[in-house]
């Protein structure tokens, strides 16, 4: 099972969730919110769940974070996202689009407000 490990108190994250399980045709991705997941029965660090989202294969132990998650993740929805996995999963674009990803983990209080979604817990 392939899953997609959210942060379910932010809006960014839940609205981006909702898209995933609309465009999720074959069903193979299984999106849950981090409080929901148990990171104890797959020996993964909690830690993770408050700053990034997760895409985990628990059949072959693959883990991915930040936007190198969101390239394995666009690879399972579709013919464009397919196209765009491609670009997200080539190791050099990461290390430039992380820093903007970073930036938008650590405000996605203040985003989600911006664009009128519940606004996170996390400051």
């Amino acid at each position: 099972m392939i899953f997609v490990i959210y942060d379910g108190d932010c809006g960014i994250c839940t609205s981006s969730a909702k898209l995933i399980d609309k465009l999720n045709k074959n069903s193979k991705l299984s999106t849950i919110p981090s409080y929901l997941f148990d990171f104890d029965k797959y020996c993964l660090p909690v830690s993770f769940a408050n700053d990034t989202v997760i895409y985990f294969d628990s059949d072959t132990s693959e883990l991915f974070i930040k936007f190198r998650a969101i390239g394995e993740i666009f690879k399972h929805l579709g013919f464009i996202p397919k196209v765009l996995s491609y670009i997200l999963r080539n190791p050099f674009i990461p290390f430039l689009i992380n820093p903007i990803y970073d930036f938008i983990a650590s405000n996605r209080a203040r985003i989600s407000s911006w664009l009128g979604l519940n606004t996170c817990k996390i400051r």
